[in-house]
């Protein structure tokens, strides 16, 4: 068997400090683990079995903030390589895809038929400019990979988004692809121009209207999440859904993972 069934639970992670208590959580109730980290690994592309029963993925898009810039481009490949071997994988390379790119997420909520602000993706920061031709301003420059925020900048007007286009002033980001993209409509500007973009931002949408604070607010809590998906209609399983499922399933049956954080078979 690829796996080994009674081996240890691989935490591949990224950040220092972030899943400390979920070490913690393993290590009271005495479950086998092996902590991988995620800046300084290497595989061998040749192996057709792997030592571990599960291997947990909690690579962060934003690990290049923290100088680890390697481990998105190095986490799709290995999460890949374990699929083909059969190891069992939680957050697999199809939903590690669908983190890791904005660009791929705008595509989905097209395919979903969910509205969103209108977005254009760029490879060059010199074409920033034309890309925005079209769009409602104020616009933001959004680097493709990111995270907390990372890698979003703002800008009021064409000429001053032109101007920085020019002048080197953009940031790509690490694979050096970015949106330029509407920026959302607050609910507490109560300007003529707003009220009408809130609400063609909306009309495609039967789900209730969130309140949106700013572009750099925190995301909702898991347990807000999910507290408002009860709530709304549920959106139809796409084929990149499915995927993103089937990526997180082993050959002998579906995985969970408890409330807890902890995954089990």
């Amino acid at each position: 068997m690829p796996a080994t069934p009674d081996g240890p639970i691989a935490i591949y992670y990224e950040h220092p400090d972030w899943f400390k208590p979920l070490f913690a959580e393993l290590d009271r109730r005495g479950l086998q683990y092996e902590r991988i980290d995620a800046a300084s690994h290497s595989y061998d592309p040749s192996e057709s079995t792997s030592p571990y029963s599960l291997v947990f993925n909690r690579a962060s898009p934003s690990a290049y903030l923290r100088g680890h810039g390697q481990v998105t481009f190095h986490t799709q490949s290995w999460l890949r390589h374990l699929e083909r071997v059969g190891v069992p994988v939680v957050n697999g390379a199809a939903c590690y895809g669908m983190e890791t790119s904005k660009a791929l997420q705008l595509d989905i909520l097209q395919e979903l038929g969910l509205p969103y602000p209108r977005a254009r993706v760029i490879n060059n920061a010199e074409l920033a400019g034309d890309a925005a031709r079209g769009l409602r301003f104020p616009v933001i420059v959004k680097a493709n990979i990111g995270g907390s925020g990372a890698g979003i900048t703002r800008f009021d007007t064409p000429a001053n988004l032109q101007e920085a286009a020019l002048t080197g002033r953009i940031d790509l980001g690490v694979d050096r692809v970015a949106l330029v993209q509407e920026l959302a409509p607050l609910r507490d500007d109560t300007s003529p121009a707003s009220k009408s973009s809130m609400e063609n931002f909306y009309t495609q949408s039967t789900f209730t209207r969130p309140k949106i604070r700013s572009i750099s607010a925190p995301p909702t809590s898991a347990r807000q999440r999910t507290a408002k998906s009860s709530r709304e209609p549920r959106a139809p399983l796409t084929r990149r859904r499915m995927e993103c499922a089937s990526s997180s399933s082993s050959r002998r049956g579906r995985l969970s993972v408890r409330s807890s954080g902890l995954p089990s078979v």
